[in-house]
């Protein structure tokens, strides 16, 4: 989070995209709902 403010602040390109965020954060759910269910959890791209 903090390179993304410092790109922002720099006006340089960030480390990560969006969408590499974003991908992330799906995983991350994932893995919570799978945690919290016992259950698999299929991810859809």
């Amino acid at each position: 989070m903090d390179a993304f403010a410092e790109s922002i602040l720099k006006d340089t390109t960030p480390l990560a995209s969006g969408e590499e965020g974003m991908t992330d954060l799906k995983i991350i759910e994932a893995i919570v709902r799978s945690a919290d269910t016992g259950n698999k959890v299929k991810l859809i791209w």
